[in-house]
């Protein structure tokens, strides 16, 4: 505890009682309510796990991006052990990043933090709407990219891609023909696409992905993985924001689970902000997501979208934010920039 609650302290996570009450230069003090004030600090040598040292590291925890349960897991403990050496390179190489960047990224913008698995909603510098996302896994990761959003798709098809088919469906439909109507699927004719094949007009014995009769195509419905509506900002990766159908996956901490796109939790209260100043009300946004056709709804005025990789920031209220290398490209910028030039 004294090691614990002397790194707490260096921090500034755990504050001394002379800081309370008088200001802490940025440091957050409210968020240890229910403390009485001089349980606040103790002696840095005490062996109690006390409220202060409690409530310390959950303020810890928060800006470390850990589950504030006030638990010296695993986690918390190597985060509490990285050198005050390395957390500066860490901050060297964010700075880097911003000097990638515009000056202006927008006055109204949308920006994602793929480290940190959430969405921002910015204007005029302050953040009007703040919610969790789902992002690629270390295998297939989220690019980094700013491009405008357009348009919105509700009610959209879910078109499986060619790996999924392959590894996945056919199996399925092979054994079971009448499994594609079940699961809300039809295919599609090359022929058009108003055009649907019968499954069972099909032999599929010795089908093979690369000769399935057309595109295998899921209805929408609260079935669909895009969920009701996607967020189209055209960029070369095909990586657009949407709903989701697995919603229970929002309650993780670590939220590495898509296939490159960003999943997002509150897609409803995202595209009733955009659509508002369009004349839309619940009712007609509720209207269009539950359709049993896809409906494209352009933008009158295109939006930013940021999709960034920030590992170390200063948040809004003046806290030091640090989370884990997700996809280490932390390591790979800084290997490239200990590179030395080739002299002349």
């Amino acid at each position: 505890m004294p090691l614990i609650r002397q790194r707490l302290l260096s921090n500034g996570d755990l504050v001394p009682p002379e800081v309370w009450g008088r200001g802490s230069g940025g440091m957050d003090l409210s968020e240890p309510v229910g403390v009485e004030p001089d349980r606040l600090f103790v002696g840095v040598a005490d062996l109690h796990y006390e409220p202060a040292t409690i409530h310390a590291l959950k303020r810890f925890q928060r800006r470390h991006g850990l589950s504030p349960d006030g638990v010296l897991g695993p986690r918390t403990l190597a985060e509490l052990n990285v050198s005050v050496e390395e957390r500066i390179r860490q901050i060297e190489i964010n700075l880097e990043r911003w000097r990638w960047l515009p000056k202006s990224l927008g006055e109204r913008r949308i920006e994602v933090n793929t480290a940190d698995f959430r969405l921002r909603v910015v204007e005029d510098g302050q953040t009007v709407m703040s919610m969790p996302v789902i992002v690629g896994t270390g295998y297939r990761k989220t690019p980094v990219f700013s491009a405008r959003m357009t348009y919105l798709e509700f009610a959209p098809y879910w078109f499986v891609p060619p790996t999924i088919l392959r590894e996945d469906k056919l199996p399925r439909i092979k054994r079971d023909p009448g499994w594609v109507k079940r699961r809300h699927f039809d295919i599609v004719s090359w022929k058009g696409p108003e055009r649907s094949i019968d499954p069972w007009s099909i032999d599929w014995t010795d089908m093979e992905a690369k000769r399935f009769p057309g595109v295998l195509r899921m209805q929408p419905g609260p079935w669909n993985p895009l969920g009701r509506v996607k967020f189209m900002f055209p960029n070369r990766y095909a990586v657009y924001l949407h709903d989701t159908n697995e919603r229970h996956l929002f309650r993780r901490n670590i939220r590495s689970f898509s296939s490159g796109c960003i999943r997002i939790e509150r897609p409803q209260d995202l595209a009733y902000y955009l659509m508002e100043n369009q004349g839309w009300h619940c009712d007609t946004l509720l209207d269009a997501m539950g359709r049993k056709r896809p409906k494209k709804v352009q933008l009158e005025q295109a939006l930013p979208v940021h999709i960034l990789y920030w590992t170390a920031w200063v948040d809004e209220r003046g806290r030091l934010q640090f989370r884990k290398d997700l996809y280490l490209r932390d390591l790979d910028l800084d290997l490239a920039l200990q590179q030395r030039l080739p002299e002349e």
